[in-house]
């Protein structure tokens, strides 16, 4: 496994800093932060646009996932 495999995941931004979101997931039991330079975060429709309480596919890299218990 390379450092640039991502893991893809759908859910909401419940809150967000200049450098980091507050992500939450339906498969998840608690919300994690993510640092906005390891991440990309889409808008459900595919636009770069994101906003709290929206939903967003987010690509986090597989050490990242790892780290916060995400896969």
């Amino acid at each position: 496994m390379s450092k640039k495999d991502t893991v893809t995941l759908n859910g909401v931004v419940k809150h967000m800093t200049a450098k980091a979101i507050l992500f939450h997931s339906d498969f998840m039991k608690d919300e994690v932060w993510l640092p906005k330079s390891q991440i990309t975060v889409e808008s459900e429709d595919g636009s770069e646009e994101y906003k709290i309480g929206g939903r967003v596919y987010v690509k986090v890299p597989e050490w990242l996932a790892d780290k916060n218990g995400l896969e």
